[in-house]
């Protein structure tokens, strides 16, 4: 299994064509639509945002319209580069920054949402990730990510043929996903699941995502910090 410690370097050397290649399907271009729309309905207009792994941007372009502020910190610059290209924003603050040193972050502790979605999938002490972003938002503030479930459809079916992922990925079940996110302080509010298998336009992700989420690929949390 490829080590943590590349993960910066894995989405540096693809930061320049990623957007092509992670959304190049129609099934990702529909799932991201969405994952997205799901998290935006649980952000209020106004306050204080922190993205931990903004990546190229994918949420940003929508938090910023949103935000009164957003603050933006990937472990690759290369894709903080792409991102900086993309968005323009005079509310948008970037800073290329290990979300396991998320503390020396100036307004550590003071935003009103944090959003960390496809990051902590590539870390190996996920509970330590939790209690960061924990800490990360005043009280009441809401924390908002995703984690991987290894007791999938989708997951079965990669294990069964046997593929790979290129980068560092960790996978958790529903149940000690729950039990972590309660052992960092946070009190799940809701949460939706997405990758369920699907064959060209049938999509079992715009049924299943509420009821069936235990078995999703990706389960999206909102919570609440304690």
């Amino acid at each position: 299994m490829p080590s943590p410690t590349n993960v910066g370097e894995f989405y540096t050397k693809f930061s320049s064509d990623y957007d092509q290649n992670r959304f190049s399907s129609l099934y990702h271009q529909r799932m991201a639509k969405y994952e997205q729309k799901f998290i935006l309905s649980n952000l209020s207009p106004g306050g204080n945002v922190l993205e931990v792994g903004a990546g190229t941007g994918r949420f940003t372009q929508e938090l910023v319209n949103i935000a009164n502020d957003v603050v933006a910190v990937d472990i690759s610059d290369g894709m903080l580069s792409i991102l900086r290209a993309k968005i323009p924003a005079e509310n948008l603050l970037t800073k290329q920054l290990d979300i396991l040193k998320l503390s020396s972050l100036p307004g550590y502790g003071t935003f009103d949402y944090v959003v960390c979605m496809r990051l902590l999938p590539h870390l190996s002490d996920i509970p330590e990730a939790l209690r960061l972003l924990h800490g990360s938002v005043r009280d009441g503030g809401v924390v908002i990510f995703d984690m991987w479930n290894n007791k999938s459809f989708v997951g079965l079916i990669r294990r069964i043929r046997r593929v790979k992922s290129q980068v560092f990925t960790k996978f958790t079940d529903y149940p000690n996903m729950l039990k972590q996110i309660q052992d960092a302080g946070l009190r799940v509010r809701t949460s939706a699941g997405w990758g369920f298998p699907h064959m060209y336009y049938f999509q079992l992700d715009k049924y299943l995502y509420r009821f069936f989420k235990r078995w999703a690929y990706s389960v999206v949390f909102i919570t609440d910090k304690e």
